[in-house]
């Protein structure tokens, strides 16, 4: 989740070609809307957006989806993604990241082997999503 058209297109884009299904939201409340209405194994979100941010959006998480991980960006301030490490994001990464570090990260959560099957990140693919 991110307010930048373009960077949800480039997360969706290198994590596609990385072998894992993709959607996308735009800010907080989408992206809940996203958690509930299909199954989910990994939340990649910045933290600094209009509406609903992603503290707010990890905070509800870790309530309501306790197992989800979650994957906190940020180009802000380094004490954002202190605070979202502290709230139980499992990694990290500051803007501008490129693909490999994306994969990296993400494959430390969600192993290549789980790439095949019906555990992948963003289980329902939505092929109009990109990023």
């Amino acid at each position: 989740m991110d307010d930048e058209e373009a960077v949800r297109a480039f997360i969706c884009e290198a994590l596609t070609q990385a072998g894992y299904r993709t959607t996308h939201a735009g800010d907080g409340r989408e992206a809940i809307r996203v958690l509930l209405s299909r199954r989910v194994d990994l939340l990649i979100t910045d933290l600094l957006m209009p509406e609903q941010d992603g503290l707010e959006t990890v905070l509800y998480v870790r309530k309501h989806f306790p197992t989800l991980n979650v994957i906190a960006i940020s180009g802000g301030d380094p004490a954002y993604l202190s605070v979202a490490r502290k709230l139980g994001a499992r990694a990290l990464l500051r803007k501008p990241f490129s693909a490999n570090e994306l994969a990296v990260a993400v494959d430390s959560i969600c192993p290549p082997a789980s790439h095949s099957g019906s555990g992948m990140p963003g289980a329902e693919e939505d092929s109009a999503s990109q990023g």
